[in-house]
């Protein structure tokens, strides 16, 4: 059984500097691949967007560059100071800025336009940039959460079951605008259509997650652990069922590997992780509430006064 001296250190290594150079490593490193991806897919035609993406990919790896150096030659003055969190404030707001733009298809950046039988799906073009892209963009997220302990702000504390709602929802809001611009795109002629009727069910399948998803990460203090929290999980996770037939098989708009495809098998995914987590919790309170109601009918042992008595 671990000490509680043993848990101080161990909690000192979780949130050692160390695993935030690594993310910081990481930026760089995703970065600096993604401009060579990006440069190398469209050097003779460069537009306005492709020129806002290089810029901000550079601008990415030189604050990844700079914050691995200040990791190793100004330690004490670098991490965890206002410097560490003006750096990752500022590579945080040029991703937030510029992954929009390397996934919109419209700019045939990472994603776009192929055409398959008579028609145009959206898919992935430039797979490094694709992948990359979403890595450092995952690394700036991680090395933002990390650093707000600094702050006091753990947001490691925050229940795992609402984080997962949260990331539920944000699987939503990709679902959705996926799905709108497949709409917008494709089924301006034809909403009466089979494949404009997957991708209207994908618009209102990521509305509604979304939606629970972000009511849930607030509900779960009320209705944690539940039924009701298990119905909503197992309402979810129906609904993504039809939603990767529906969306993904049989010439839907996400039968090509691209944002829509991947975040319909995540919602998939995390729905199905919620429900089987929620069933072994139901499953678990009743068991125990079974346990105490037969402890409840069991005598108590006689006492030394009942057998003199006796």
């Amino acid at each position: 059984m671990m000490s509680s001296a043993d848990d101080s250190v161990l909690e000192k290594q979780v949130d050692a500097p160390e695993n935030r150079l690594v993310a910081w490593i990481s930026l760089m490193v995703f970065s600096a691949i993604a401009i060579g991806a990006h440069i190398s897919w469209d050097a003779f035609d460069v537009d306005a967007a492709d020129k806002y993406v290089t810029a901000c990919t550079c601008i990415s790896m030189i604050l990844g560059f700079l914050a691995v150096v200040a990791h190793m030659v100004a330690n004490e003055a670098f991490v965890g100071k206002i410097a560490e969190s003006a750096v990752a404030v500022l590579a945080m707001v040029f991703w937030i800025a510029g992954l929009p733009v390397i996934m919109n298809p419209n700019n045939a950046i990472a994603v776009g336009k192929a055409a398959v039988d008579d028609t145009y799906v959206f898919t992935i073009l430039n797979a490094n940039l694709y992948f990359m892209a979403w890595g450092a963009f995952l690394s700036i997220v991680y090395i933002i959460g990390h650093h707000a302990k600094d702050y006091g702000h753990d947001l490691s504390k925050i229940h795992r079951k609402t984080q997962t709602w949260l990331l539920f929802s944000v699987v939503g809001v990709v679902v959705m605008t996926s799905s709108t611009k497949y709409k917008k795109e494709f089924c301006n002629d034809g909403e009466g259509t089979f494949d404009c009727k997957r991708t209207v069910f994908g618009v209102w399948l990521g509305c509604i997650g979304f939606v629970i998803g972000l009511g849930m990460s607030y509900a779960t203090r009320i209705v944690g652990g539940t039924v009701v929290e298990l119905g909503v999980s197992a309402l979810m996770f129906v609904s993504y069922c039809f939603g990767v037939g529906y969306i993904t098989f049989g010439g839907g708009p996400g039968t090509f590997i691209g944002n829509l495809y991947l975040f319909t098998w995540g919602g998939f995914g995390i729905s199905m992780s919620l429900t089987m987590t929620l069933v072994k919790e139901v499953l678990g309170l009743r068991a125990m509430s079974f346990s105490a109601e037969d402890d409840s009918t069991v005598p108590p042992p006689p006492t030394m006064e009942d057998i003199n008595s006796a």
